[in-house]
């Protein structure tokens, strides 16, 4: 896989389209197209390698057929989808409809969901990944990772020659930030543009395995056990959130509207933390007990007359679930039943 290139034709999407309709759930749902100004798109990868697009969580389309080569990740940046096998494809809407791998080389160590860092105010993408001839802290391009342009080293002072970022997010401020687990190190930066990145060691425990995460201002380290911290002031000081099952593996984290943390366990459901707590609570009414919940992420609809409905879907190797409460309950929107293997990745 690392050396194909994988081609499909937009001729294809919409027969195949019309085949997987059949898993179209039986929800009392509106049609998206008709009333809403500003629908969202969700991008959802199965076991079996294919990517799809909805804008009602009800009806999906192709966008990648099936290889047998599932995506751990995906994200996007300008008008180009990446997701990532066994190493970062993108599919250039703008361009063509052809998937091509990206001529990087995915870093090992990175959690795959926090992978890559898009900016759009300076229409530049991070990458946590090395170039192939270097080992550089990490990479970056200001054409929304297109196939056709190279990628850049990053460089700061404050970088080491053993930097090696595994983990990017950025907070509502703008702030963004990038963390080297290896080393356990955090960078900021502001403007990339015109300064360089900032930051250094954090005193976070040395021996723990990290990737970092955000709700609205407050910056969150997740650990390889059940084990969150989270800090308020830019990663000087953390404290430590409580409430997760001794032991549990946290593989997933969404923060929807910054109005709850949710975190998806290998083999243990959802858990989330109400507003204004330090505690999680299990959260998985509807979902397959014991199911691993390998990606959540947060959409929104802009209704014509202004109202607002906000949504959570959650990646499982049960099924597709979607929830309207922020996570409280779920229900099923694509099952095995209907879709062979579960589900891996959302955008």
């Amino acid at each position: 896989m690392n050396n194909r290139t994988v081609f499909y034709k937009l001729g294809m999407v919409m027969a195949l389209a019309v085949a997987f309709q059949a898993c179209k759930p039986k929800i009392n749902e509106i049609d998206n197209n008709q009333v809403v100004s500003k629908p969202y798109v969700l991008y959802v990868a199965d076991s079996a390698g294919a990517i799809y697009s909805t804008n009602d969580g009800n009806i999906y389309k192709f966008v990648f057929s099936s290889d047998n080569w599932p995506s751990r990740a995906v994200a996007s940046s300008g008008n180009n989808l990446f997701f990532l096998k066994n190493n970062w494809h993108v599919i250039e809407y703008n361009i063509s409809a052809n998937s091509n791998p990206m001529g990087v080389v995915v870093n090992p160590l990175a959690h795959p969901a926090t992978t890559v860092l898009d900016w759009p105010k300076f229409k530049r993408v991070y990458m946590a990944a090395a170039l192939p001839s270097s080992v550089p802290a990490m990479i970056y391009q200001d054409s929304n990772g297109s196939i056709y342009k190279a990628w850049k080293a990053e460089t700061s002072t404050a970088f080491t020659s053993t930097t090696l970022i595994t983990s990017f997010t950025m907070l509502k401020n703008g702030r963004a930030f990038a963390y080297d687990d290896v080393n356990k190190a955090l960078y900021w930066s502001e403007d990339p543009i015109n300064t360089q990145w900032a930051g250094g060691a954090t005193s976070l425990p040395t021996a723990r395995k990290f990737f970092i995460s955000h709700i609205a201002n407050t910056l969150l380290a997740i650990a390889d056990s059940a084990d969150i911290y989270y800090s308020t002031d830019n990663g000087g000081t953390w404290n430590q959130y409580s409430g997760l099952p001794a032991g549990a593996k946290v593989i997933s984290v969404c923060c929807p509207f910054d109005q709850t943390i949710l975190v998806g366990l290998l083999n243990g459901g959802v858990y989330r933390l109400p507003l204004g707590t330090t505690t999680f609570i299990p959260a998985s009414i509807g979902l397959a007990p014991g199911c691993t919940v390998t990606a959540l992420s947060a959409k929104y609809d802009f209704f014509k007359n202004d109202a607002v409905r906000q949504y959570v879907y959650a990646a499982t190797n049960a099924g597709l679930y979607r929830s309207n409460d922020n996570g409280e309950n779920w229900v099923k929107v694509i099952g095995t039943e209907d879709h062979k293997g579960g589900f891996t990745a959302l955008y």
